[in-house]
């Protein structure tokens, strides 16, 4: 069979390094690098060559046109969709595509192809605007617009979700038939490179922390944890420091270092803005634990990284964050401090729970 991969959603600015891209890139990878039987052929913009996919011949790859900057684009969106939509149709037919893997999501406006023989499978990471509308969707138009987006997937011949939670979530919102929807988990990388073995041999912490990685929006509940480890900090027992590690935007640095200033907890947190993966891997290799406060994860990479990087895991319990945990991970109920604080309590008064668990 020839199989289409359209990889649009991991290549677009902000994309590449979160869920949405990492999850496209190792499946695509795993794709190409496993299945032997099938053609494929590539979908992207000009930044294709950044995912690192296993080479295709350059007659398989469809390159749309280069990434506009953010203004132009805007103004300009029905028409790139409809270009978009176009050159896909044309590739399609041209090369008689038989699948079209399609790895979007409902808050971007990438129109389904159903014209042709082709069959489409579409992928569903979340449907968190949705959940929190007051945060993300305030204005009616978004809503709507989001709606329509979400619709889409009623198109498709198949759809795969990254985890049980999201397809319980998707089923909620759209009318399709349950057994067509299929959870597919995403991989996560473990061989070493040689930068991280290099990295990780000359890079050392002396003092022990608590990491945190990933976003800084609402729903990542960051600042849950930095009440709880505010508490924490009033115990001279407790030496542990307060690693927050990922990008993050400006707003958001002035919001902690403020925190941090009002508290007298300069010394102690440590915000390291977007890091390398041989960084991200020692952080996790070498902390105390991992805390993971979200609200919502469609899936919630950094989970699984963690648990196997050996780094012991205290996540809330809630999503798809529950579903993969058991009794690996110290869970706390959802938005409460006081649990989130006895939960590193109980790790940091009992060190043989972090082998228990791993």
């Amino acid at each position: 069979m020839r199989i289409a991969l359209d990889l649009r959603i991991a290549l677009l600015p902000g994309y590449t390094e979160r869920g949405f891209g990492v999850y496209t890139s190792n499946y695509a990878k795993a794709l190409l690098e496993n299945d032997i039987k099938n053609e494929y052929y590539l979908i992207g913009y000009q930044n294709l060559a950044d995912l690192k996919l296993p080479k295709v011949p350059q007659e398989r790859i469809k390159i749309l046109y280069p990434l506009l900057p953010p203004l132009l684009a805007k103004a300009s969106y029905k028409s790139l969709q409809r270009y978009e939509k176009n050159k896909i149709n044309d590739f399609v037919r041209d090369n008689k595509i038989d699948i079209l893997l399609m790895f979007s999501s409902g808050d971007r406006d990438y129109r389904v192809n159903t014209e042709g023989q082709h069959k489409t499978i579409m992928v569903c990471h979340d449907l968190i605007p949705l959940l929190f509308r007051e945060h993300y969707l305030q204005k009616d138009k978004d809503f709507r617009a989001y709606m329509n987006h979400l619709k889409e997937f009623e198109k498709a011949d198949w759809i795969i979700t990254n985890s049980k939670s999201t397809r319980r979530d998707l089923l909620s919102e759209i009318y399709f038939p349950k057994q067509k929807v299929t959870p597919v988990y995403p991989g996560v990388k473990l061989i070493k490179t040689q930068e991280e073995y290099d990295f990780c041999n000359k890079e050392t912490r002396p003092e022990e922390y608590l990491l945190y990685a990933g976003g800084f929006d609402y729903r990542k509940n960051v600042k849950l944890l930095l009440e709880a480890f505010r508490n924490l900090a009033k115990d001279r027992q407790f030496n542990k420091n307060l690693v927050l590690a990922g990008g993050i935007h400006q707003a958001a640095v002035d919001e902690i270092e403020k925190f941090m200033r009002e508290n007298n907890l300069e010394e102690r947190i440590e915000i390291t803005g977007s890091i390398s993966d041989a960084k991200l891997r020692f952080l996790y290799e070498n902390a105390f634990a991992y805390v993971f406060p979200s609200l919502y994860e469609g899936f919630g990479l950094p989970l699984i990284e963690a648990l196997e990087y050996n780094c012991p895991v205290i996540a809330a319990r809630n999503s798809a964050l529950a579903e993969f945990g058991d009794d690996m991970v110290l869970y706390f109920e959802s938005d409460n401090v006081e649990d989130l604080i006895a939960k590193i309590k109980m790790l940091e008064n009992d060190p043989s729970l972090s082998w228990k668990m791993l």
